[in-house]
């Protein structure tokens, strides 16, 4: 299952919103549903930020999505060095 990172603050339950701000987690996968329909499958270790409700910033991780046309305006910005 999910393992959240020792520092992420931002830990939902399942199937609750996740808040804007940065989050990690150590194993497992994650999907995330974006307001304008986009989803994300994310697979740990994950160390990201969801920026708004269309905007995701990944430092580490895998990322999988599927965008829609209509999910205009959806981003992932990877910082990877």
């Amino acid at each position: 299952g999910l393992q959240w990172g020792h520092q992420s603050l931002n830990k939902p339950e399942d199937g609750s919103a996740l808040n804007a701000g940065e989050f990690s987690f150590s194993r497992g996968m994650a999907q995330l549903e974006f307001m304008q329909g986009a989803t994300a499958i994310l697979e740990g270790p994950i160390e990201a930020q969801l920026l708004h409700t269309n905007a995701l910033s990944l430092t580490l991780g895998k990322l999988r999505a599927h965008v829609p046309r209509v999910a205009v305006g959806f981003t992932v910005d990877s910082q990877r060095d």
